[in-house]
């Protein structure tokens, strides 16, 4: 006879077992013998404790995750920001008469450096499509179409704004001129 505070043991137990399973064969002698029925409560304790710890793992390393991207994303937004004000020193520094090349245009370019070092540092990396570079509307903006002969339909002919990224995703795409097919 099972004890009465065993009862709700034996119906766990009769509960968990397949009956194609040799080792639940023998119910009876495990439901006579209290020392099997607490193993086998034991052995499922063990393994509800088992999933609980590797499902706690994947939700820290889920939120872990999560985390990093929420980071990445606002910095992102702060970047776009500073893009814009490295293109305008990039500008600058590009219409600069050749006379005026003294030091306040080596420091113009040095805070154009510093600027861009510290989109590095966050995961942002510069990227300038090349003339001939096929189109990729995922990660390039056309800005304009053009005829012409030296490139194919649908390649890049030249760049007007570099585009970052960071990893997979594009943070600003890059602004180009795309090859028209003259004969359409």
């Amino acid at each position: 006879e099972i004890m009465p505070s065993l009862v709700g043991s034996e119906m766990c137990i009769r509960d968990s077992m397949n009956p194609e399973d040799e080792k639940n064969s023998n119910l009876e002698e495990i439901m006579e013998n209290p020392l099997a029925i607490a193993e086998h409560e034991r052995d499922q304790m063990k393994a509800l404790a088992q999933r609980t710890q590797a499902d706690f793992v994947n939700y820290k390393r889920r939120m872990e995750e999560e985390r990093q991207l929420i980071s990445q994303v606002s910095a992102g937004r702060v970047i776009v920001r500073i893009l814009s004000i490295v293109d305008d020193l990039g500008r600058a520094i590009d219409l600069v008469p050749q006379a005026d090349n003294g030091e306040w245009l080596d420091g113009i370019n040095l805070i154009l450096q510093n600027l861009e070092s510290l989109i590095a540092a966050e995961g942002f990396e510069k990227f300038v499509p090349l003339p001939g570079e096929a189109f990729d509307p995922g990660k390039l903006e056309a800005i304009h179409y053009l005829e012409s002969k030296e490139q194919p339909h649908g390649c890049v002919i030249n760049t007007f704004r570099a585009g970052y990224i960071a990893g997979e995703r594009v943070l600003r795409p890059a602004q180009v001129i795309v090859a028209n097919d003259s004969s359409k």
